[in-house]
């Protein structure tokens, strides 16, 4: 329940979240897309005061972290359909992107989405994989006073 109201309308990442969750019925894995979900949800209201109904329609780039426990994340700067033909050859899908079940190097496409009705549209994202920045925040040591 908390996922769809995060998720706030988006046909496309509901579906792509859906699949990602039928292919893993580990609670540990759910748990880690609900928390990535919701670093989404956040870091957007955050960007726009508001949350918009897909992270890439409100700004050049969306940046989107790796479900699996990296600290990877995926760049998503465009997105565009196309008419498939339904015996099309199989393309890498963005659930396998963020789940960690295929790790691409510079900018790819993936499937987002393809329709199971005609005239068979596919959902498509251009994409980038990116390293999270390392954290520079050391720990400070307390020191003991001597009075």
């Amino acid at each position: 329940m908390q996922m769809a109201l995060y998720l706030n309308g988006s046909f496309i990442a509901g579906n792509i979240v859906a699949s990602m969750l039928r292919s893993n019925f580990s609670v540990k894995f759910w748990r880690m897309a609900l928390s990535c979900i919701k670093e989404v949800s956040q870091r957007y209201s955050f960007i726009f005061g508001a949350h918009p109904v897909s992270p890439w329609q409100n700004t050049k780039q969306a940046y989107i972290p790796r479900i699996n426990g990296s600290r990877e994340y995926c760049s998503v700067y465009n997105d565009y359909q196309i008419v498939s033909a339904q015996g099309e050859a199989q393309m890498v899908t963005f659930q396998e992107i963020l789940s960690g079940g295929v790790l691409p190097y510079g900018k790819f496409d993936v499937l987002a989405w393809r329709s199971s009705v005609p005239p068979y549209y596919s959902y498509i994202f251009s994409c980038e994989m990116h390293k999270a920045p390392e954290s520079d925040v050391q720990k400070k040591r307390t020191r003991k006073s001597s009075h």
